[in-house]
């Protein structure tokens, strides 16, 4: 699913890949269209890790909840306002939630996260994540 291949894509740190993950309205809203603008964020973000020896081992998908109809709805309108997406274009939305095991300058730390996906049109896209 788009929750586990987001997951690896952050594990290798791969700022490439990471553009497949997102939908194109919302790259089109957040950056201009520019993937290259997000690849930068992305790989900002993982230098920040390894600066701070934070490397992630390993991530466990633990759960899912699918959004409720109204919560669908709330979301579809927020989406029509903030990345142009037509209301009826959204079609799901599910959170997943990620243990994530992780090397901490030496330390092994457990951290538990949640990540949300979208469903638009016939694609499913990553709306929030860890990065």
């Amino acid at each position: 699913n788009i929750t586990n291949k987001y997951m690896k894509i952050v594990k290798k740190g791969d700022e490439e890949k990471i553009v497949k993950v997102y939908s194109d309205e919302m790259l089109e809203a957040l950056y201009d269209g520019e993937k290259d603008e997000l690849e930068d964020d992305f790989k900002e973000a993982i230098e920040e890790l390894e600066e701070e020896d934070i490397v992630i081992k390993s991530y466990k998908i633990r759960e899912c909840e699918t959004y409720s109809e109204d919560q669908l709805e709330d979301l579809a309108e927020s989406f029509e306002t903030l990345y142009d997406i037509d209301e009826k274009d959204l079609k799901a939305a599910k959170r997943f939630h990620v243990k994530i095991v992780y090397d901490n300058d030496g330390e092994k730390t457990i951290d538990y996260v949640t990540v949300t996906v979208v469903k638009v049109g016939k694609k499913w896209s990553i709306y929030r994540g860890l990065i």
